[in-house]
């Protein structure tokens, strides 16, 4: 038997494995979700049977559900607010007083904090990178309830816009840095 013969039966041998490891997964994917259906079915019409399982079943689910309650109240339960609201809380937010420092305290130490107040008060708040060519830069976003998503410059409380392509300085009417292009390029939303 020639090469090309042997690398032909050798190619055909190791398609009909990996079809066969395919449709393997497949047929086991496909009995654990008729099984996963067919336990959901009686779970919904208990027979007398299966009867003492599901008292404990919904022991079990009460005690998690209410343990679950408990820890919410102790932790966050965030809302999206109005646009309002958001207002409200920049209004009242001390974070943009502490002056910029290249060291010390630069625009994602504001965003941290803005972002950890508004959490804080209960409202969900992502914090956002802004990609330049370089370099970039962090702000924090609201969806509010009423108008949307916002995005707001937490060194200033002032809301701007990102437009894809263009200078953020200029965009929003800021001084634009001598240093650094800061042409958007795109920007992450962290919830």
């Amino acid at each position: 038997m020639s090469t090309g013969p042997k690398i032909f039966t050798i190619f055909v041998i190791i398609i009909a494995v990996c079809l066969l490891c395919v449709g393997s997964g497949y047929i086991g994917y496909n009995h654990s979700l008729n099984m996963a259906r067919l336990n959901l079915q009686n779970t919904d019409t208990p027979s007398t049977q299966n009867n003492n399982e599901v008292v404990e079943y919904d022991l079990g689910y009460q005690a998690g559900y209410q343990a679950g309650l408990k820890e919410i109240t102790n932790g966050y339960d965030l809302h999206d607010p109005t646009y309002g609201e958001v207002m409200d809380f920049l209004a009242d937010d001390d974070s943009n007083d502490i002056p910029y420092s290249k060291n010390d305290h630069i625009c994602t130490d504001y965003t941290t904090e803005v972002n950890n107040n508004a959490e804080n008060l209960g409202m969900r708040c992502a914090s956002v990178y802004i990609i330049y060519p370089e370099t970039g830069h962090s702000i924090i976003a609201f969806d509010t309830t009423d108008q949307g998503m916002i995005f707001i410059e937490p060194q200033f409380d002032k809301e701007v816009t990102l437009p894809l392509g263009k200078s953020y300085s200029i965009s929003n009417g800021f001084l634009q840095p001598d240093d650094i292009d800061d042409t958007i390029v795109r920007y992450l939303i962290m919830w």
